[in-house]
């Protein structure tokens, strides 16, 4: 990233995370809303100098921390060119998984949810199916158990022996 202070800065998944802060071109300075990742094993940065929809603007003087696999960013100057005071609180999932994955261990790498279970994207972490639902491997929700079927356990589903009834759960 570019050179930068004032900025928040905060570890999680085995990277260090930095975002925002001020930056200097010349004799001025500004804001910034970028994040940044630098990752601990490989000793390798990466990350956007752009702010995004889903991500705080661009802040100096703010506070940031870690908790499993979610930033949260509060208060700071918001730069607006008049540095402008917020008293906001900002959440980033680091987690790049999308419904039917999950990050686990705070790690940021997503993988499928483990059939029996739902992830929904607003859970760090597999929720069990409730009974009489059916959740296959990467499930976004649960499913009912069609009629003519059977989900004994909440990841099978076994159709019906002929002859006998299966109501829809």
């Amino acid at each position: 990233p570019p050179e930068r202070y004032l900025h928040g800065m905060a570890g999680a998944g085995g990277s260090v995370w930095v975002y925002g802060g001020r930056t200097e071109y010349g004799n001025k300075h500004s804001e910034d809303g970028g994040l940044w990742q630098y990752v601990i094993s490989s000793k390798v940065w990466g990350g956007s100098s752009t702010t995004s929809p889903e991500r705080a603007p661009a802040l100096s003087h703010h506070a940031m921390t870690a908790a499993g696999t979610f930033l949260f960013i509060f208060s700071g100057l918001r730069g607006n060119g008049m540095a402008t005071a917020t008293n906001d609180l900002y959440q980033i999932n680091l987690c790049d998984g999308t419904t039917g994955q999950y990050c686990p261990n705070s790690r940021s790498e997503s993988v499928p949810c483990p059939a029996g279970s739902y992830c929904n994207g607003q859970s760090p972490f597999p929720v069990s199916c409730p009974q009489g639902s059916y959740c296959p491997q990467s499930s976004s929700s649960p499913y009912p158990c069609p009629g003519g079927h059977r989900c004994t356990t909440p990841d099978t589903m076994e159709v019906c022996r002929a002859g006998t009834y299966c109501p829809v759960n």
